[in-house]
């Protein structure tokens, strides 16, 4: 049985349906920052519960991760090369739409200083030069300040995606066996804090390390004990994912998303082919997961843009959202127009910045580190395909 497993983890099968996964999830949180046009969809509950996707994020991420790599990085060497890659992948981007909201911003003063215009908030009021820094060094998401949601907000992940890089390399070069308890309690210790703190501006820090190494305990229970799972079992558990975020899970039931996420992942990894999978391979599911990293940092820019263009050009009337800032109200043919214009720009931007700017990056630094010492064969399993 283990080596029919070995096979199936090794075929790169499910790699494709982790990256669909990956895709869907992008978009569930797109919808969820969508601009409340409309109340519309404010009753929709798996688009309330559309923020649930980011510690999927994570759980998927030190799945990947810990596939790819706790084997691979028997060096400082090796580590150091481990990070720059990931540095090369996540950077560019990001580095992007900063200089994109930077822009924005800088627009709003340069409009603010020639006629006084009423905008929700002043220039660099939330965007400060501090949080700039903070972002340009992808910090702000680590408790240092209030910033983590400055600028291009969903980038917060990425500043704690890399902190987990750089404690779980470390723990994998130093700790060797010892690793896989240092995940479990650092998991156990970030989820109590979690159900029972009061964290603050470490939620976002916590919440990355508690997704991430659940992530990686998944993965060392995939390679310990590859018992193969029925093909209907990946969709069972993504039904009860889904009904999870239909019933809109209040404070106290957020947690169970990680041991949710962790199942799905672990029944797509270890599942036989089905109806499911076969699904999950769709070229259409496939590329979208292919661009997922560009629709997750590219969307709130093209929000932020229709949202002017409603507001100043159209001039639509506006109605404060939950957040307390003003939104163009839209009737529902027309919220719907705007929804279904708003996701086809983002696909599209996403489609052009994977292809001209993350992409090129991503091989470029792989080209770069050519040269470095050779590090160990990557072990069989989907995260190799997709993440080496």
């Amino acid at each position: 049985m283990q080596s029919s497993v070995a096979h199936t983890l090794s075929s790169g099968r499910q790699a494709l349906e982790l990256e669909s996964l990956r895709g869907l999830a992008a978009m569930l949180v797109v919808i969820y920052h969508m601009p409340h046009w409309n109340q519309v969809l404010d009753g929709v509950p798996i688009v309330v519960s559309g923020d649930r996707m980011v510690p999927l994020f994570f759980v998927l991420s030190g799945f990947i991760i810990h596939s790819a790599y706790a084997q691979r990085i028997g060096s400082w060497a090796e580590l150091g090369r481990f990070q720059l890659l990931r540095l090369g992948r996540l950077y560019p981007v990001h580095l992007l739409f900063l200089m994109a909201f930077l822009a924005l911003e800088l627009l709003k003063l340069w409009i603010a200083s020639r006629q006084p215009m009423a905008y929700e908030e002043a220039p660099f009021s939330h965007n400060t030069w501090g949080a700039l820094v903070e972002q340009i060094f992808l910090v702000q998401g680590l408790g240092l300040s209030n910033s983590a949601l400055t600028f291009n907000g969903p980038a917060w992940s990425i500043s704690v995606e890399l902190a987990t890089y750089a404690v779980f390399g470390v723990a994998v070069l130093k700790l060797r066996r010892r690793a896989t308890p240092f995940f479990a309690a650092l998991a156990a210790a970030s989820l109590c804090l979690l159900a029972f703190a009061e964290v603050g501006e470490s939620y976002w820090l916590l919440n990355g390390f508690s997704g991430f190494f659940i992530g990686c305990l998944t993965a060392v229970a995939v390679r310990r004990w590859p018992v193969v799972w029925p093909g209907w079992m990946p969709a069972v558990v993504g039904a009860a994912l889904v009904l999870y975020l239909a019933l809109r899970p209040h404070d106290a039931q957020l947690l169970a998303i990680y041991p949710l996420s962790a199942l799905l992942i672990a029944a797509m990894a270890l599942g036989r082919d089905g109806g499911f999978a076969r699904l999950m391979r769709h070229r259409l599911l496939v590329w979208l997961g292919t661009i997922s990293y560009s629709v997750y940092m590219s969307h709130m820019l093209v929000f932020w843009c229709l949202s002017l263009v409603l507001k100043r050009l159209l001039q639509r009337p506006l109605h404060p959202d939950a957040d307390g800032h003003l939104v163009p109200t839209l009737t529902v043919p027309e919220t719907a127009l705007a929804f279904v214009l708003s996701i086809g720009l983002v696909l599209l931007l996403s489609a052009l910045v994977h292809r001209w700017v993350e992409h090129p990056c991503r091989a470029w630094t792989r080209r770069q580190l050519k040269a470095r010492p050779a590090v160990a064969p990557t072990p069989a399993g989907p995260a190799a395909q997709t993440h080496s």
